[in-house]
């Protein structure tokens, strides 16, 4: 067994696994010319690697009626890759008023109804599985250890505005993040917890004028975890405040920014008239993603893996996909 391979057109190249096999075989008829066994070869070249997953969207959930539904007269643009809808329903796509949902391509298990969806629509297409299986939950075997307890920090601006500083860490009950709050998440650089805030309860808040953003001078990104199941703990991000975030920039969770608990069914939700630049991708393959609001156009991720999808009131919201900013799914396969 060679890591790398020895031989062959990928002799060298790190990620792939090159098996030679040897079997001495006793002769039969030909035993009559020598005793001496046959040597029967076999050869293979096996590859493995982690890379990005090429949809924008990807909707899970396999029966329902508008697993995607579109209202409001606000425009919806994903560009960069096709959108995956895996319900069979006949309206798994529902695009209603005078919204828009334009895409370069999008594939539907199911059907759709209503105008003002743009792009190549195929239907009838065999639903695809959650390239995110494969990933553990922090704290689960083959994951980063749930992160060490952290504090909230927090400093009076003056004018009633607040500064609250967050660690990458683990936190139960945080407050919510109210008007005139600011708001900023220290990257992986600033500890050795991974980048990861582990939100074991009371999930995640931000409203009225709050802003929402990484340290500058730090590396690394961030990868926020949502652990909590119960009908408080959920990640709600609103206001019209200014939100600037990206995901883990290395390790396992790599183009991740948001991971829901696979067993959370709890909405994640982002709205307002604010500005947002998120870069990565938001899983929560139990949940529905509601994103709404009136303001100009944002760019609310790269990537979106969960179960449904709602997308309303009259502003602009863009997914710009990427491979260098969204989550690696892993491929196993044969080669030679």
């Amino acid at each position: 067994m060679n890591i790398p391979p020895t031989s062959g057109q990928y002799a060298g190249l790190a990620g792939y696994l090159e098996v030679l096999i040897t079997s001495n075989q006793g002769r039969c008829f030909s035993n009559i010319w020598s005793s001496t066994p046959v040597a029967v070869r076999a050869r293979t070249v096996a590859r493995g690697a982690w890379v990005p997953f090429n949809a924008s969207i990807l909707l899970l959930d396999t029966g329902d009626k508008g697993a995607v539904s579109v209202q409001g007269n606000g425009a919806f643009t994903s560009s960069g890759a096709p959108a995956y809808i895996n319900s069979n329903s006949s309206t798994a796509l529902m695009v209603s008023g005078g919204g828009s949902f334009q895409v370069s391509a999008v594939n539907i298990t199911g059907g759709y109804s209503g105008s003002g969806i743009t792009g190549t629509i195929t239907t009838g297409v065999h639903p695809t599985p959650d390239p995110l299986t494969y990933l553990p939950a922090p704290g689960e075997t083959g994951a980063p250890a749930v992160p060490s307890t952290q504090t909230v920090k927090s400093t009076s601006l003056g004018g009633g505005v607040t500064q609250y500083d967050l660690y990458p860490g683990s936190y139960s009950a945080l407050p919510n993040f109210g008007s005139n709050s600011k708001v900023i998440l220290h990257q992986a650089s600033s500890n050795s917890n991974g980048g990861i805030y582990y939100f074991a309860s009371g999930g995640f808040n931000t409203s009225g004028n709050a802003t929402l953003s990484m340290a500058s001078g730090e590396k690394g990104g961030v990868l926020i975890y949502n652990a909590g199941t119960g009908s408080g703990d959920t990640i709600n991000i609103s206001g019209n405040g200014s939100v600037a975030l990206g995901g883990r920039t290395a390790g396992p969770y790599t183009g991740l920014l948001v991971f829901q608990a696979r067993t959370s069914a709890g909405d994640m939700s982002i709205s307002g008239n604010g500005t947002f630049t998120l870069a990565g991708t938001l899983y929560a393959p139990a949940a529905r993603i509601n994103v709404s609001g009136n303001g100009s156009a944002s760019d609310i991720a790269s990537q979106w893996i969960c179960r449904e999808l709602l997308l309303s009131g009259n502003g602009g919201v863009n997914i710009k996909y990427s491979n260098s900013s969204v989550a690696r799914t892993r491929i196993i396969a044969l080669m030679e």
